[in-house]
């Protein structure tokens, strides 16, 4: 296997499936497809043990974000949406399993487990379709074209989102979407002003040529924007750490032409999602991780990017703001933009070796 940032994906090939080795080495394998799921700031925190038919799935509390997720609600929706590419891949290669959330009460790091019932089943035409959808979703971070999504698409993401417990809620009309855009805007703007949180994503920065496989690499984030808004993106070389940490006054020196590219985003997406669950806990958070990369997983297949703007889920107040704003009485977890356009990059995965327990 590669050992640079695209290690996880040179080399994944589907007839590489031990099929004809134990249960175990099938499970070990498949985490591969487990692990390409989203999180933030690509901490990838979750880790696996493999047991003779069954594999669990731990929260990596060392990569946890505590400024930006004090609750660690990132850090289960982004083990449940390892959850979901893992079912789903065990569909494809004939697994069905059984999954238990929180199984064990005095282990809360234990966040699920999956034991394998039934050997040589049948995968649907859907299930196939994300599944193959799972190495080609990326977080997109470019402008959408104006192209709408169709109702049909609309309806099987609002499916999507059901089947996995949770509630999708799509914004299609100008004056919403303005609505949730000054509300994330306004998220986005108080979450940059705190030092606490700007040295938090300084630590998950990333120089390219260090080829690191996990962070964010610094040309891809807001930095360039902080520095001048006409610099080329692909040429730019920053200090980003030393810049997070730096003690500016960040209300007073806030770069507009940030703000303004992030409003271009939102707005210009065809479609804002708001997934939400209509309980808040762990297991709340777990789901609505799935949903959510069920959620993509489908729109990727119909050739639709997709990224976050949670910016608002961060902060209690303006959570609230976004949940009157869609006259809902439940838990709004995780905002999306939607829309046809370019795909990002590829953002680099750990090695699964690094990832699995004893």
């Amino acid at each position: 296997m590669a050992n640079g940032p695209d290690a996880c994906f040179e080399g994944l090939r589907e007839e590489d499936f031990p099929r004809n080795r134990s249960i175990a080495e099938q499970l070990r394998f498949l985490i591969r497809y487990a692990v390409l799921a989203p999180s933030e700031h690509n901490t990838q925190p979750w880790l696996f043990r493999v047991a003779k038919q069954s594999i669990e799935i731990y929260v990596d509390e060392t990569r946890a974000l505590p400024v930006i997720d004090p609750d660690r609600r990132a850090l289960w929706i982004s083990c449940g949406a390892a959850c979901l590419n893992l079912r789903l891949a065990m569909h494809y290669f004939g697994l069905q399993e059984l999954l238990e959330v929180l199984p064990e009460a005095d282990n809360p790091n234990l966040v699920a487990c999956l034991t394998v019932m039934l050997t040589d089943c049948e995968a649907t035409w859907e299930e196939k379709q994300l599944f193959r959808a799972i190495p080609r979703r990326r977080s997109s971070r470019e402008q959408f074209d104006s192209r709408q999504i169709s109702l049909t698409l609309a309806v099987s993401l609002i499916t999507a989102a059901g089947n996995e417990g949770t509630w999708l809620s799509l914004v299609r009309k100008q004056e919403k979407r303005q609505e949730l855009a000054d509300i994330i805007l306004e998220a986005d703007k108080q979450l940059w002003s705190g030092q606490a949180f700007r040295a938090e994503l300084a630590h998950w920065l990333r120089n390219p040529e260090d080829r690191n496989l996990d962070g964010l690499a610094s040309e891809r984030t807001e930095l360039v924007l902080l520095q001048d808004p006409q610099t080329d993106r692909g040429n730019i070389s920053v200090d980003a750490q030393s810049l997070l940490a730096s003690s500016l006054d960040w209300q007073e020196e806030y770069n507009k032409g940030k703000l303004n590219m992030l409003s271009g985003l939102v707005l210009g997406a065809p479609v804002l999602a708001v997934i939400g669950t209509f309980g808040d806990t762990p297991v709340d958070w777990f789901i609505a991780g799935q949903a959510a990369e069920h959620v993509l997983l489908k729109a990727c297949s119909e050739g639709v990017q997709g990224s976050f703007v949670n910016q608002a889920i961060a902060i209690p107040a303006l959570r609230s703001r976004l949940r009157a704003t869609l006259q809902r009485s439940d838990y709004p977890q995780i905002v999306l933009r939607l829309g046809y356009g370019p795909t990002g990059p590829y953002t680099p995965r750990r090695l699964v070796e690094e990832m699995i327990l004893p």
